[in-house]
């Protein structure tokens, strides 16, 4: 049984996100999606930015939803205290791999620089990239919050929208 797991802060998710998570979770026996957060490091994320923070919770129910039809697949909330600048890779990989409890095969990404890191953290485990160019959808969570969730509608999952549909009404 191959094991694998996808982690981020899916501050918000988005379809690039979906994405990699269907192509890994067809590349393994099972699937764990790690929701990385930090309400410090998220709200630091968000400063200055066309998005507001969305809590934890929120985002651990898309992650939920989006993957209810794949028994293969679960989703884990891992929280840690550190702010983005000062990220200890080393003791989230402690706590993923904690929260998994078992060896892990494959870490996925689309980040070709976090292959580095990967080794070092997760020996065993080979560093699968999906999507690096973003050539299949071409998106980032950044670009989201910097430009803002209603520029980049269309990249929203439908899980997604309806947070971001209530927050306008309430807002206006």
């Amino acid at each position: 049984m191959s094991v694998g797991f996808i982690g981020g802060k899916f501050l918000p998710l988005h379809l690039g996100h979906v994405h990699a998570i269907v192509q890994a979770a067809s590349i393994v026996d099972e699937l764990y999606v790690i929701l990385s957060h930090s309400e410090k490091r998220d709200k630091e994320l968000c400063l200055d930015t066309k998005m507001e923070y969305v809590s934890a919770p929120i985002r651990l129910d898309w992650l939920s939803q989006l993957t209810k039809d794949m028994p293969h697949v679960q989703v884990v909330s891992v929280e840690d205290d550190q702010g983005n600048d000062d990220y200890d890779w080393k003791e989230g990989a402690r706590l993923i791999k904690e929260a998994i409890g078992k060896p892990i095969d494959y870490v996925f990404s689309s980040e070709t620089n976090y292959t580095e890191i990967f080794v070092e953290n997760y020996p065993s485990a080979k560093h699968y990239l999906i999507d690096p160019s973003r050539s299949n959808v071409n998106i980032s969570a950044t670009a989201i919050r910097k430009e803002g969730v209603h520029y980049h509608w269309s990249y929203l999952p439908d899980v997604v929208k309806p947070y971001f549909e209530e927050k306008l009404k309430a807002d206006r």
